[in-house]
């Protein structure tokens, strides 16, 4: 197999003011959830802002773009109104076969504190995966591990995208 599909792997996260969707997936040691798992066709702007990429199916060199929703997360309020969070976020890609294309690797630590206007309970994270113009068409799976440093939480997610020519 020749695949050949990373330059690298940018993840951002972003504090929203409300949370909507059902959980749907799994979580541990306490309620923080991963729900709203979504292939984009481009960069998500905003809560609940993103092009939904059509049966999450992308050409070589296209960029893959990754959008969720991080539920129940826990935070510190501070007494200047802030509120602390601390959140990381954990990728791993596996091709169609099951071999590791990226190992499990931390691409977010998120320790702030942000302003009381925005509900620290309520978070959204997008990543993307630029794809080579080589790289074998198949199924890709991508398995989300969030963890939440102040509560000693953490949830997981899988989900599949597919590579056509």
């Amino acid at each position: 197999m020749n695949t050949k599909i990373l330059i690298g792997i940018i993840a951002s996260i972003v504090l929203v003011t409300f949370s909507i969707g059902c959980v749907e997936e799994e979580s541990t040691n306490g309620d923080l959830s991963i729900s709203n798992v979504v292939f984009c066709s481009e960069h998500p702007t905003g809560y609940r802002e993103y092009k939904e990429q059509p049966d999450a199916t992308y050409n070589p060199g296209d960029m893959v773009w990754i959008y969720m929703n991080i539920n129940n997360n826990y935070y510190n309020p501070n007494s200047d109104g802030t509120n602390e969070i601390w959140i990381t976020e954990n990728l791993t890609l596996l091709d169609s076969q099951g071999e590791i294309l990226i190992p499990n690797q931390e691409f977010l630590n998120e320790h702030q504190n942000y302003p009381e206007d925005l509900n620290p309970e309520n978070l959204w994270i997008y990543n993307n995966i630029p794809t080579s113009t080589d790289i074998d068409p198949g199924y890709y799976t991508v398995q989300i591990v969030v963890k939440d440093k102040l509560a000693g939480a953490t949830a997981t997610a899988s989900s599949t995208f597919r590579i056509v020519l």
